[in-house]
């Protein structure tokens, strides 16, 4: 299986990403989430770690894809990719190789995540989020 997530800059795609892994740490009736590569595992982490201080990451600089098992009760039992876009890959020309991976990725992908500024979106700043792009580049795909 494999999740593609997408929004604008600053919007929390890593951030979200790194946090939820830290939770899924521990056992939670019995399943929890596990990273393929352990340099993946021990990143993700690091980053959960600064994100509980207060320090968030850098915006995210190019695509990345991290490969996951969803366990149960210790043993793998659904293993997935999760593909992390830098929030301009949405904004750039069709012919960059950013936005080029971004639309094939979106072709293969089994799930979608999209990502938008909330508070954006509340005082009706709707380009800010870019929400016409993505829903062109998905229906695109």
């Amino acid at each position: 299986m494999k999740i593609v997530m997408v929004g604008h800059n600053n919007v929390g795609k890593t951030t979200y990403m790194a946090s939820l892994y830290c939770v899924m740490q521990q056992s939670i009736n019995d399943f929890c989430l596990k990273a393929v590569d352990s340099e993946d595992r021990q990143a993700l982490l690091k980053l959960a770690d600064d994100i509980q201080k207060g320090k968030y990451p850098l915006p995210t600089d190019q695509r990345s894809e991290y490969k996951f098992n969803l366990r149960y009760q210790g043993k793998d039992v659904f293993p997935f990719t999760w593909a992390d876009y830098r929030g301009g890959a949405i904004i750039q020309k069709q012919d960059s190789e950013q936005a080029q991976l971004l639309l094939e990725d979106l072709k293969k992908t089994d799930g979608i995540m999209m990502f938008c500024d909330a508070d954006a979106l509340a005082r009706g700043n709707i380009r800010s989020n870019q929400l016409g792009r993505m829903t062109t580049l998905i229906s695109q795909a």
